[in-house]
This record gives structure tokens, C-alpha cells and sequence, in this order.
């Protein structure tokens, strides 16, 4: 499912959510107003009827008594306006539907209003012929006939009222109902959005995790790297591209480093004849040679030489890179290996006017190593010290043995160099310091790069192709190792590198200098 149609389905369903509540909660107010609204004028209607019913047994009350006594045709007419005016409130159709017991009480009413006109009719009779005994006798049952259907209107509101109270209790709870669906229903909503966007975001980031760690595995040079690219959103999509544009810089990566081992080959055999060449004109064999052609001669070879080393460094990291190089892993000493190094690089020291200096403990440190391979890495940090450090200068050379990860050390690989505290195994450092103008911290993983090379670098003394650093990064982490750089304490670069498995001891049976150089 596309991203897209993702979001839209989920923010369409929140929206489809969020109207049903709405239109919940306006039809339940709609009908709780309607409800209110109808409940307020029955009760008012009511209230009004039963008025008027009580008034008009009042009047039939009052007017037979007087009528009884007066005999007068006055009260004749209003005892019977009166009488009709119940009979009619009596007689009318209820307003609504009315409850069981309000049909109960009703019937009962009405019963009772239907033997009224039977009592009033012979208590009109009686006034009427001047018998003052059975007048008296018959207002006696009009009278109680009136309190009869007093009592009986009285009976038909309570239970008019209480039919109103109850519909406004069943109101109250459909509202109070309502409330809690909608609770309910806002409350789900809620849930339904947090666990939408939940799987919306995972899905999200799931993919943009495995694009950044596909794009951190491509700028570190390893493009045979591949996005799993099923699915049909954008991100599928956008995987197959990627994959499509990693196999092709695997193609030029690939392309590009024949291309650099052939021709480097290809150079060595003329570069040599060259170089032999310069060597025998200065060995005099043809002929002398003036000052000045001498020393042309002597660049000439020097510049050979250079470009020699940087052939030999393409080739060894294209070896290293197609995983041709074995290492022959013997345990030696690592302080004779330094000190051979340090010898090695007098001439270029001198001719430098650079002084080393080199801090190394009392006893051997024996580590398991490819002696001629960790040679090349020392050869090359203190080649790239001289490079950067100025005439008059100081190099360091420093060897420490340590069991906690040291300053700079990249944490995450430390848990595979730190020691297991079996037989006082532990991490041999060491450390190449010059006194140049150091390393800017957001270059410091980028030298170690193949071909990259810092702004500083660019203004160095004899600028090289690159490859130095990247050889020895290729040659510690086959060790097992890591190689970093830092402030030097006194100012300047600091280039370190452990190795695991180290330990002092006696080093008689490592091999001579002359083995681990050969």
C-alpha cells in the first residue's frame, strides 16, 4: 500500500470517526431538547387542566349549595355551566399516550363522572319542587359525588405527574448514556488514531532505517549492499531504484579498480627501467656527470621512487580489497617492530631535520600479528608525521598496554578488541604523534577513506594519493584491531591503533628484525 493512500485512509477514517460522534451527539441533544421541550408544555397543560377541573368542582360546590338554599335560576345556570365544563375537560382526548395507570385512573374518573348528572338531575328536582328535606338529603350526594371526583382528579395528576417524572428520568438516562458512548466512542477513536499512526510511523521508519543504513553502507564503499524492494509504495520503489543505482557503482567501483591495478601494474616495468636507468648514469657507467646533471639525476630517482611507493599502494589495497593478501599471523615482538620502523625512517628524519622519540615499556610486548604487514602500517604513520610536521620538529612514538578502552577508541568495537582477562591478555596501543597542525575533527574518519585527503593534506610537503591511511585501517581491522587519530597532548595529530591479544614477556622466541622486514 502506497504511503500516500496510508495517510489518507487513516486521516479519512479518524475524520469518519470524528463526524459519527458529532452527528451522535447533535441527535441526542436534538432529542433531549425535543424531549424537555414536549415534557415541559404537557406538564404545563396539565397543571392548567387540573386548575381548571378543581375549579369547576369548586363551582359546582358553591353554586349547589347556594342554588339549594336560593333556589334561584342564577345558580341553577352556573351550577350547570360548571358541571358541563368538567364533563368536557372530563371528556377530551388525552394529549398523549397515557401510562397504565394513568388509563386506570382516567376510566376511574370517568366512571364516577358518568353517575354524577343522575345526582345533580334529582337534586335540581327536588329544589326545584320545595322539598327541603330530600334537597338537603340530595345535596349531601352531590357533595360527596364532588369530593369523589376531587380526589379522583387528584389521583389522575399524581399519576400524570409521575408518568412525566419518569419520561424526564428515561431522558436523563439516555442522555447520561449518550455521554458515556460518546466517551466511549471518542475515547476508541483516540486509540484507533495512536495505533494508526504507530503502524504508519513503524512502517515509515522501518524503511528509512534500512535506506540510512543502505546509504552508510554505500558511502563506506560497500555496494554490493541490497534494500529488500517488494513492495508497491513509494519506498519500494525507491528501493528497487537504489539497488538499481548500487549495482551500477559496484560495476564502476569494480571497473575503476581493474582499471587502477592494470595500469599500475602496466607502470611498473617501465617505472623500473626508468629507475634503473637513473641509477646506473649515477654509478658513473656512462660516462661523468657534472654537479648539476647529478642532482637532476638524484631527483629524477627520488620522483621515481615516489611514484614506485604510491604503485605499491594501489596494488597492495586492490590485493587487500579482493581479499588476496594472507596474513602470516606469528607472535612477535611489537617494541622490535617499532624500533625497526623508527630506524627505517632516519634518512627521511634527517633530511627533514625531525627528531623521534619513542616511549616504550621495559619489556617485550608480544602480540599475534603479520610482522611485515604492521611494519607497513608504522612505516606509513610516520611517513605521513614527516609529511605534516615541520622542519625541526619532534615525532613520538608511544607503545602502552592497556585494559580499558582508550581516549578515541570507536566504542562500538571495542567489544571485540577488549581483553577476557584470560592468561593477563591485553590491548597493545600504539601511538604516532607529529607536530603539525593536527587533524580537523570532521575529517577524522574521512582520511582513512581511499583517496580522500584533508585540506591540510593538500598543503603538505610531499602530497601523496590517499591510500596510506586507508592500507593501514585495511590492515589493523584484519589484525582484529582499530586505528584512530586525536589531539596530540602537545598539539599536532595523534595516530593510534590496538591490537588485541597482547601481552609482556620474555621475547625469545619471536623472530629477528631481519625476518619480520624480509
Amino acid at each position: 500500500m502506497r504511503v500516500a493512500v496510508k495517510l489518507s485512509s487513516a486521516f479519512g477514517l479518524l475524520v469518519l470517526l470524528l463526524v459519527v460522534v458529532i452527528a451522535y451527539e447533535v441527535r441526542t441533544t436534538q432529542r433531549a431538547v425535543s424531549t424537555a421541550h414536549e415534557l415541559s408544555g404537557l406538564s404545563a397543560r396539565l397543571e392548567l387542566d387540573a386548575a381548571r377541573q378543581l375549579d369547576a368542582l369548586e363551582r359546582l360546590e358553591e353554586t349547589a349549595s347556594k342554588f339549594q338554599v336560593t333556589r334561584d335560576a342564577g345558580y341553577r345556570e352556573a351550577f350547570a355551566r360548571a358541571a358541563a365544563e368538567f364533563g368536557q375537560a372530563v371528556a377530551a382526548t388525552p394529549p398523549r399516550r397515557l401510562t397504565d395507570r394513568e388509563a386506570l385512573e382516567l376510566a376511574r374518573l370517568r366512571r364516577l363522572w358518568s353517575e354524577f348528572p343522575d345526582s345533580a338531575a334529582r337534586f335540581e328536582d327536588a329544589v326545584v319542587r320545595g322539598d327541603r328535606d330530600r334537597a338537603a338529603d340530595e345535596l349531601r350526594g352531590v357533595l360527596d359525588a364532588v369530593a369523589a371526583l376531587r380526589a379522583q382528579s387528584r389521583k389522575l395528576g399524581d399519576a400524570s405527574r409521575a408518568a412525566i417524572r419518569r419520561r424526564l428520568d428515561l431522558a436523563a438516562a439516555a442522555a447520561r448514556e449518550a455521554e458515556r458512548v460518546s466517551f466511549g466512542i471518542a475515547a476508541a477513536a483516540v486509540v484507533l488514531s495512536v495505533v494508526v499512526a504507530a503502524w504508519i510511523i513503524r512502517s515509515i521508519l522501518r524503511a528509512l532505517r534500512r535506506l540510512q543504513q543502505a546509504t552508510h553502507r554505500a558511502a563506506e564503499g560497500d555496494f554490493g549492499f541490497r534494500l529488500e524492494g517488494g513492495g508497491r509504495d513509494e519506498f519500494g520503489r525507491l528501493a528497487r531504484d537504489f539497488n538499481g543505482m548500487m549495482a551500477k557503482l559496484g560495476e564502476l567501483d569494480g571497473m575503476k579498480r581493474d582499471f587502477l591495478s592494470k595500469v599500475s601494474h602496466d607502470l611498473k616495468t617501465p617505472l623500473a627501467s626508468m629507475q634503473e636507468t637513473s641509477r646506473i648514469l649515477l654509478d658513473g657507467l656512462a660516462g661523468e656527470l657534472t654537479p648539476k646533471q647529478r642532482r637532476l639525476l638524484e631527483l629524477n630517482l627520488q620522483s621515481g621512487n615516489r611514484l614506485s611507493g604510491m604503485i605499491a599502494k594501489i596494488l597492495d589495497l586492490s590485493a587487500m580489497e579482493a581479499g588476496a593478501v594472507e596474513h602470516e599471523m606469528l607472535r612477535q615482538d611489537l617494541l622490535a617492530l617499532v624500533r625497526h620502523a623508527a630506524e627505517a625512517a632516519a634518512p627521511a628524519l634527517a633530511e627533514s631535520r625531525l627528531e623521534i622519540v619513542t616511549a616504550l615499556p621495559d619489556a617485550p610486548v608480544m602480540v599475534e600479528c603479520d610482522a611485515e604487514r604492521i611494519l607497513r602500517v608504522l612505516d606509513n604513520l610516520i611517513e605521513n608525521a614527516i609529511k605534516f610536521s615541520p622542519d625541526g620538529g619532534v615525532i613520538r612514538i608511544d607503545v602502552d598496554l592497556v585494559g580499558n578502552r582508550p581516549d578515541g577508541f570507536p566504542p562500538e568495537r571495542w567489544k571485540d578488541v577488549a581483553p577476557r582477562g584470560l592468561g593477563g591478555s591485553r590491548v597493545a596501543v600504539v601511538s604516532v604523534s607529529d607536530c603539525g597542525p593536527g587533524v580537523p575533527p570532521a575529517d577524522r574518519e574521512r582520511i582513512f577513506e581511499r583517496f580522500y585527503q584533508s585540506p591540510g593534506a593538500r598543503k603538505a610537503r610531499s602530497r601523496g594519493v590517499g591510500l596510506g591511511l586507508a592500507i593501514c585501517r585495511e590492515i589493523v581491522d584484519a589484525h582484529g584491531g582499530a586505528i584512530w587519530v586525536r589531539d596530540a597532548p602537545g598539539g599536532g595529530g595523534c595516530f593510534q591503533f590496538a591490537l588485541p591479544g597482547a601481552s609482556l614477556e620474555i621475547a625469545e622466541a619471536s623472530p629477528s628484525i631481519a625476518e619480520a622486514s624480509r
